[in-house]
């Protein structure tokens, strides 16, 4: 089941495969050991609004040489702003076996996966925080398996490149351990596609000499789109956009989407819990957030380091507030860093690369007062974290352990 939340002119652009596709990682192609440059998916928030202000510009008759020195279009933003567009979110979709479509979250972080001895059959269990032990960040509680739940097969691991179903994300929110049939992964829903190129001098029409590269492109196994929820767009191009598909160039090397634009369907959310019988929060993120350098420890934009002694031990956490809800982190389970570049139309040259903690991350916090269940989840469930909530950032679901 879903929870289904009408936002406010909110318009759904679903972006669909017309042929393979490529978005590049963050490294160069000259980089040092880099013999060949895989494609990130799903791909970055920014490629996917570059695609749609595009269109919109062209539309509006943008001149793009001269649009960094334009005031008439203003409302497109630029390459550190929206103007006046902002994004409210981003969704993944996949059609399963039976031909329905599944709504796809990043799977947790705190979600290890292996085979019990014997079978083939995956077993899930979920991380909790556990004893309190002295580490490089200070006495922290560090993520051990659920003790309330059976003891994970040797070799589990916490599972990378994977999606959770709807049902799973309620599952989770719960505070129960999703089946693994609720789990997707990448090959899934792709296979990889090497390709061979060479640069261009296109001054001259020809090829340079011994600047080869390799690439891997994304060819789709199952019908997939990715749904991004729009705000600010004018009244006329959205006319104009939902009278027909459109079709974009998308990313760097100007692949092919197709991009339907829908007004009257309503953006869904997994069911949080109704109720909940301790003070205990989970934020389980499923967009990047941004952190400053003095945010990286602690996990959550703004939160202070603080050290309490608890039955004669003591425990480092840091206490802050989001959206008007008071918190303690205690732990929190992190994929490895999100990081994200692009280019600079307008000046006409790379974006600086900057690290975000990523999706499927995984804090958990305690409620400082007492708050009331319900209070916490209109506060903080389905809403953006931290800074730049104009790209979509730190979107948030709210649980239990």
């Amino acid at each position: 089941m879903t929870e289904q939340r009408c936002l406010e002119e909110v318009s759904c652009w679903r972006f669909q495969v017309v042929d393979s596709w490529f978005f590049r990682e963050t490294r160069a192609h000259d980089a040092v050991g880099v013999s060949e440059l895989n494609s990130v998916f799903p791909p970055p928030t920014r490629t996917l609004l570059g695609a749609i202000r595009t269109w919109l510009g062209d539309q509006e008759g943008v001149n793009w040489k001269t649009i960094a020195d334009s005031k008439e279009h203003a409302w497109l933003g630029d390459a550190d702003s929206l103007g006046q567009l902002s994004l409210a979110g981003v969704q993944l979709r996949a059609k399963d076996d039976q031909g329905r479509w599944q709504r796809l979250w990043p799977c947790p972080a705190n979600l290890m996966q292996g085979t019990a001895p014997g079978t083939n059959a995956a077993t899930l269990t979920r991380l909790v925080p556990g004893s309190i032990e002295y580490t490089d960040l200070g006495h922290v509680a560090l993520p051990v398996a659920d003790p309330a739940a059976p003891a994970p097969p040797a070799g589990s691991k916490v599972l990378e490149g994977a999606w959770l179903t709807d049902s799973g994300a309620s599952d989770w929110l719960a505070g129960k351990v999703p089946s693994p049939d609720a789990i997707w992964t990448l090959s899934d829903l792709v296979t990889s596609e090497p390709r061979l190129g060479i640069a261009r001098n296109n001054r001259h029409a020809t090829v340079v000499k011994g600047q080869l590269y390799q690439t891997r492109h994304l060819r789709f196994v199952r019908d997939v789109s990715i749904d991004l929820w729009m705000k600010g767009v004018p009244a006329h191009l959205l006319n104009i956009a939902t009278a027909t598909p459109q079709t974009l160039r998308l990313g760097g090397e100007g692949r092919m989407a197709q991009v339907e634009v829908i007004t009257d369907e309503p953006m869904t959310l997994p069911v949080p819990p109704q109720k909940a019988s301790s003070r205990r929060v989970a934020l389980w993120l499923t967009s990047p957030l941004p952190l400053a350098p003095c945010d990286a420890i602690g996990g959550l934009p703004g939160f202070r380091h603080e050290n309490t002694e608890t039955d004669d031990k003591r425990q480092d956490v840091w206490v802050g507030e989001l959206n008007g809800i008071s918190l303690t982190l205690t732990a929190n389970c992190r994929p490895r860093a999100y990081r994200e570049g692009g280019w600079d139309q307008q000046r006409h040259r790379p974006k600086a690369v900057r690290s975000y903690l990523p999706p499927g991350s995984v804090v958990f916090c305690e409620c400082r007062d007492d708050t009331p269940w319900q209070q916490v989840v209109n506060a903080l469930h389905g809403n953006l974290l931290g800074g730049e909530p104009d790209w979509g950032r730190g979107h948030c679901l709210v649980g239990l352990y």
